[in-house]
């Protein structure tokens, strides 16, 4: 099995699971599709597929794996640099508050979109 095929099969297992933890997976498709130079990345908050992540060594992979989050419970997550606003969706779905800056208008309305998209999406499954 390639090293594509495991993870592709990994994050889709990824997907499902609500857990804290985060990976942010893009790719320069992506980049083009989501216009411009910063990389709106996908959020998938998990637990287990962090250690089998880790385990994949190849730098091939486009992937950011985080640590588990720092922030206790009921804290406030900053995002100095929010870009499009990854960090404030998986601070939002973890149950966190949020503080994003960004310099650039362009981008703040994007992340504003994301993560009023995301909260639509959350509302949804929540039915």
């Amino acid at each position: 099995m390639t090293l594509y095929t495991r993870y592709t099969r990994l994050t889709r297992r990824c997907r499902s699971s609500r857990r804290s933890s985060g990976l942010f997976t893009g790719s320069k498709s992506e980049r083009k599709r989501n216009g411009g130079d910063r990389m709106r990345k996908n959020v998938i908050l998990h637990g287990d597929c962090l250690e089998k992540l880790r385990e994949i060594s190849d730098n091939s992979i486009d992937a950011v794996v985080t640590d588990p989050p720092i922030t206790p419970p009921g804290g406030i997550v900053l995002d100095p640099f929010a870009g499009s606003g990854s960090t404030i969706v998986a601070a939002k779905r973890e149950g966190f508050d949020y503080l994003g800056i960004e310099r650039e208008a362009e981008y703040v309305e994007i992340a504003r979109a994301r993560v009023d998209e995301d909260s639509e999406k959350i509302d949804k499954e929540d039915e």
